[in-house]
């Protein structure tokens, strides 16, 4: 019976998920092309200030795109952030059939050197929001 509880507690300890927090800000810089009266397209060149819940920090840039097709805004925008250690990670932020204003999607981890190797393929749940045309706030969280 000792054997199944120890087992069990090793099992418990192994399955235990820990909360990532990635939080930002960002100045943005935008161009738009109108291509009719429903149909409006962005190309985002982003620059960002970070932190983590692991106690790292660092700055980041990010290229991409939104759509604007009627009221529904699509958003595909690729990012690159370096920590205070210059370990570097890639994701990938994906919303669809959102506000521009705010708005909720998923952020995947494309890449990573050093610790952020471990991240590779880790989908989190985002949420940003925008202050006005040049500036946001974004968290998201996962678990690792």
């Amino acid at each position: 019976m000792k054997t199944i509880i120890l087992i069990f507690l090793l099992i418990s300890s192994c399955l235990k998920a820990e909360d990532y927090i990635f939080e930002s800000s960002a100045n943005l810089n935008s161009e738009d092309m109108f291509i009719s009266d429903n149909l409006l397209v962005k190309s985002h060149n982003i620059e960002i200030r970070w932190t983590d819940s692991l106690g790292e920090y660092g700055k980041g840039r990010c290229l991409g795109t939104s759509k604007k097709e009627n009221d529904d805004v699509s958003f595909q925008v690729y990012c690159e952030y370096f920590d205070s250690d210059n370990d570097k990670f890639w994701t990938l932020l994906q919303r669809a059939n959102s506000d521009a204003s705010a708005g909720v999607g998923v952020a995947t981890y494309l890449n990573g050197t050093g610790k952020y190797k471990r991240f590779k393929g880790l989908k989190c749940n985002y949420a940003v929001k925008y202050m006005d045309d040049s500036t946001n706030f974004y968290r998201h969280k996962c678990f690792l």
